[in-house]
């Protein structure tokens, strides 16, 4: 299953695993065990659910520590999303079942009142729930204007402070069994430190570094921009990526992420950006010797590179993908290892932007026992494993590092899977994470598969 295959992963499940195990025993250790078995259905959703809220918050702060635990931060928001959606489908269970434990009275509990602190604490959950249906209508709706659907990221702390509330006021479960309450209440705090470091703190402290653009210029719907670092460079790895906030007149300030198309031997940045969204459109703007605000570097494209001199690896890029790929393109030429294939995928050549950069690196380095191939595809189909096979000769005992559009790197995958390559040796950086309506439920699928076997 996908969900084994980091360690971030399995410490989730993990995690999860442990919280319910030691509730259980917390209820076997006092022998307090509920009358309705629709309450453990409930109780159980909350329980994991919450947890679940918990881990949505840790995983939004882009720590190092997570990049290493899931193997790149495109994982890290997969698994972010991924644990989003199973906290939203939980958490329904949770009133759900409670309702159902007097069934007579089952539409009378969805009517608030203010009685007691424990209707209060009902109110409150109730009011979570209707606002945990709006985020995920703004998260889910396209037409939505992008500065809503980013500040709604942004009030799931808030919600899950509400949550947080409504937890201490119905003072159930959680306050009844020490141990576990302690437990229990400190990954609450963990959430909550992690919503103010992402929220207050993370732009003062976080790894950000000063830039002013020394080169601009616009290859078809490419942007290419090479930065100077006014002091201190930043240091990074061949194919990370940046947050950028660029200081222009006209341009708003965000940040967003490019993916580096260098190597770091100078302390300079090569950006490559595609003219795609609102944002992106606007960097006409852009002038040299404007200031840029950096913050990283993310990723860890290159890292199985790094640690593997002796594998022979194969770069495979398309589109804005191919930008990291430059990076380790140079790398590989400029450290002795084993034989690199750099496979750029264009439509036609006026598009492929950075195929200057690719033969100035080897006009520089040399080539070496290195490959070079410019595949121009002419609006056809992608490349396939067969004339992968054919150029390099064999696919054994290779490392393949593929970026570019989904369904260009989801058919390269599946190809060269079935062509007998480990998963092991195949690389994926992928930030398309399914945000439509129509990919939210794909966390079914394992359930889907399961039963029909």
């Amino acid at each position: 299953m996908n969900l084994l295959k980091n360690k971030g992963n399995i410490l989730i499940i993990i995690i999860l695993i442990i919280n319910l195990a030691f509730w259980y025993l917390s209820k076997w250790y006092y022998n307090d065990w509920f009358v309705s078995p629709y309450k453990y259905v409930s109780k159980v959703a909350s329980l994991t659910s919450t947890l679940m809220m918990v881990m949505v918050l840790v995983l939004t702060t882009r720590l190092n520590v997570l990049e290493y635990l899931f193997g790149g931060l495109d994982k890290v928001y997969k698994a972010h999303h991924t644990v989003a959606r199973w906290s939203f489908t939980l958490i329904l269970l949770h009133p759900l079942f409670l309702a159902l434990v007097n069934a007579e009275s089952f539409f009378g509990y969805w009517i608030p009142n203010f009685d007691n602190q424990y209707n209060v604490g009902h109110a409150v959950g109730l009011f979570a729930l209707f606002a945990y249906f709006g985020l995920l209508y703004i998260t889910l709706n396209k037409k939505i204007d992008y500065e809503l659907w980013k500040a709604s990221h942004s009030w799931f702390g808030t919600l899950f402070a509400v949550i947080i509330a409504h937890i201490l006021l119905v003072n159930a479960d959680i306050a009844k069994y020490p141990a576990f309450s302690l437990w229990y209440n400190s990954w609450l705090i963990l959430g909550l430190g992690a919503y103010i470091w992402t929220t207050f703190l993370s732009d003062k402290i976080g790894r950000e570094y000063d830039y002013i653009i020394d080169k601009i210029q616009k290859v078809d719907v490419f942007y290419e921009l090479e930065l100077v670092p006014v002091n201190k460079p930043m240091i990074y790895k061949p194919g990370q990526f940046v947050y950028t906030q660029f200081i222009a007149d006209g341009l708003e300030l965000e940040w967003h992420p490019y993916s580096i198309a260098s190597n770091s031997s100078d302390g300079r940045i090569k950006l490559g950006i595609k003219e795609l969204g609102d944002y992106t459109k606007q960097l006409g703007v852009l002038k040299k010797g404007g200031r840029v605000e950096v913050k990283g570097p993310f990723g860890a494209l290159s890292d199985k590179i790094i640690m593997n001199p002796t594998k022979e690896v194969v770069l495979i890029g398309a589109g804005v993908g191919v930008t990291p790929m430059v990076g380790i393109w140079d790398y590989c030429l400029s450290n002795t290892r084993a034989k690199c294939t750099m496979i750029y995928i264009s439509t036609f050549l006026p598009q492929a932007s950075f195929d200057n950069d690719f033969k100035d690196i080897i006009s520089t380095k040399g080539i070496g026992n290195n490959d070079y191939w410019l595949y121009l595809d002419e609006g056809k189909n992608f490349i396939t494993t067969p004339m992968i096979n054919t150029r390099l000769g064999n696919l054994d005992n290779k490392l393949f590092i593929i970026c570019g559009p989904k369904r260009m790197m989801d058919g390269t995958v599946k190809g060269l899977q079935e062509a007998g390559v480990k998963n092991i040796n195949i690389v994926v950086e992928d930030f398309d994470f399914g945000i439509g309506s129509g990919n939210w439920f794909t966390h079914f699928e394992p359930i889907k598969k399961l039963l029909h076997k």
